[in-house]
């Protein structure tokens, strides 16, 4: 059971508002509500657990709120500017980057821990049967998403969990 303090329960609320991802993203999976009811039923509050992909760090907020210790990886490469060809207006409503999104929310929380590194590549900072948690959000090309299962589900404990973000939407 979480002990939340009033200050979390109602970031939390807030988060349930935003948009995890682009503005437009379809139907209602890129909001927070379904990651803090997963959360809030199967994580404890000492968890360690790798987010693969963090973006703008909406998922990244809520994880370090329930979590212990929440590694964040992401290459955090592209620019605002890089949504275009998915016809996203990113610029008009987040005059910011994702990666620099992600650094003010990170501010606020000691228990983020920010990898800037390919997946593949920071999987190897961890050992095997070590994290309570992965949370696969990052390439979301079918090779990319096969990678990231196949490296990062060893790190995982044998009793821990591999969840992860819109996997319907992985290009085959």
């Amino acid at each position: 059971m979480y002990n939340l303090t009033n200050k979390q329960i109602k970031r939390l609320e807030e988060l349930k508002q935003i948009h995890r991802m682009h503005d437009n993203y379809p139907g209602d999976v890129s909001y927070a509500s379904g990651l803090i009811e997963m959360i809030e039923r199967y994580f404890e509050k000492d968890f360690k657990i790798c987010e693969i992909g963090s973006y703008r760090g909406v998922s990244s907020e809520v994880f370090a709120i329930f979590c212990k210790t929440v590694f964040c990886v992401d290459i955090w490469d592209g620019n605002r500017n890089d949504l275009s060809a998915y016809n996203m207006p990113y610029t008009d409503k987040h005059p910011l980057s994702p990666e620099e999104e992600f650094d003010i929310m990170n501010q606020e929380y000691s228990n983020i821990i920010k990898l800037k590194a390919y997946s593949v590549d920071a999987c190897q900072n961890f050992s095997n049967d070590t994290l309570d948690a992965i949370y696969i959000d990052g390439d979301h090309s079918f090779d990319g998403f096969t990678q990231d299962i196949k490296n990062w589900a060893p790190k995982v404990k044998l009793d821990g969990y591999v969840s992860g973000h819109d996997w319907s939407l992985i290009n085959q």
